[in-house]
């Protein structure tokens, strides 16, 4: 392991310098920009130890407490929930089909929210074929060795939604595309009222000129209601944009100061053989974490909630799923490549970058 120490440099920015007005129309950010060039701390990882889920076709993950919940793509129990220090499997379900129980494509595990209540672990899912939120006890399915759940109906989760978030709060956050008006439209519930943000508006007003360029606008979302922070990262441009539920706090984070706009995709072709600059991001209670593409390697990107760079873990491979076990100090990851998940000992790494 090889741990570099460097300053990092920050700028404030309130215009885009070199950018011309029809750009800045099509670069998705706040007026409000920082930029760094370095990390303060560097970290790079050895090969890391193979492990085996008992499992195939694997796609995502997270780790839940001392569980770790994968998305497979099996038809059948395609979710499984393993326990971490007894390495056995708990729970298989989730099933494709049409049947009250069954889900009519499998959600992935960025679809989910995850929270505790009353001394119980729940998974929120949405499914939007029925337009419906499905309500997964955990707790309870794992004693009960099946799905136990409770359904809600609703309408603003359908055919056009594309990221849903609940938390435990009662603060509910809904994603969907508008093919006519070529955008993508946010909407934000608290104690089942719509926010009217400025930044929500400022964010939903960028567009495309035709539905097959929607996935320009589609953001990944994390959301921290401690910290009352909303992170949007867009696989395809390096800034990425952080927000607060009270309109007191937006930015954008410029990583080595670059900026990008989707005119280029707008103008010329698709996005589709666009290289991916990152590949997920997860959320923690004092940082989130960006999984940053570099080649056919990963690099784990540490920032707290106010987009100030806190750390960056050098992967000697490629990740398309990671998470973090606190309890054992442990980095997971997965590239469902193929179909490989390794881990990592980051005890001294997490005492520094927590404090």
């Amino acid at each position: 392991m090889k741990i570099f120490f460097n300053i990092v440099i920050l700028t404030i920015c309130l215009v885009l310098s070199g950018c011309t007005p029809e750009d800045q129309a099509t670069t998705i950010s706040f007026d409000n920009r920082i930029s760094f060039l370095e990390f303060p701390v560097v970290v790079s990882l050895d090969s890391g130890t193979i492990i085996d889920t008992k499992t195939i076709g694997n796609l995502q993950f997270r780790v839940i407490d001392s569980l770790m919940v994968i998305a497979t793509a099996e038809r059948e129990n395609s979710w499984k929930v393993r326990s971490i220090p007894g390495d056995s499997t708990l729970l298989e379900f989730i099933s494709i089909g049409r049947g009250p129980d069954e889900f009519v494509s499998s959600p992935l595990i960025s679809q989910a929210s995850f929270f505790n209540g009353d001394g119980k672990m729940y998974i929120l899912l949405p499914d939007n074929y029925r337009q419906q939120l499905r309500k997964i006890d955990l707790s309870k399915s794992i004693d009960s060795g099946q799905m136990e759940s409770d359904v809600e109906n609703n309408p603003r989760v359908n055919n056009f939604s594309v990221y849903s978030n609940f938390s435990d709060t009662n603060t509910r956050i809904f994603v969907s595309v508008n093919p006519s008006e070529g955008s993508i439209e946010r909407t934000i519930l608290k104690d089942g009222s719509e926010l009217s943000l400025n930044s929500i508006q400022h964010l939903n007003q960028y567009k495309v000129p035709a539905p097959d360029k929607l996935g320009l606008l589609m953001p990944n979302i994390i959301f921290n209601c401690d910290k009352n922070r909303i992170v949007e990262v867009l696989e395809l441009y390096p800034q990425f944009n952080i927000y607060s539920l009270d309109d007191n706090f937006s930015v954008t984070v410029m990583p080595e100061g670059k900026i990008d706009s989707c005119k280029r995709y707008i103008d010329n072709e698709t996005a589709e053989n666009k290289e991916l600059i990152y590949s997920g991001v997860n959320d923690y209670e004092k940082f989130f974490v960006i999984n940053k593409i570099n080649g056919e390697k990963s690099e784990l990107w540490f920032f707290n909630w106010d987009g100030m760079p806190l750390l960056d873990i050098k992967l000697p491979e490629l990740a398309t799923s990671f998470d973090i076990d606190f309890r054992n100090h442990t980095l997971y990851t997965l590239n469902f490549k193929n179909d490989i998940f390794k881990k990592y000992d980051l005890k001294d790494i997490l005492e520094g970058v927590s404090q």
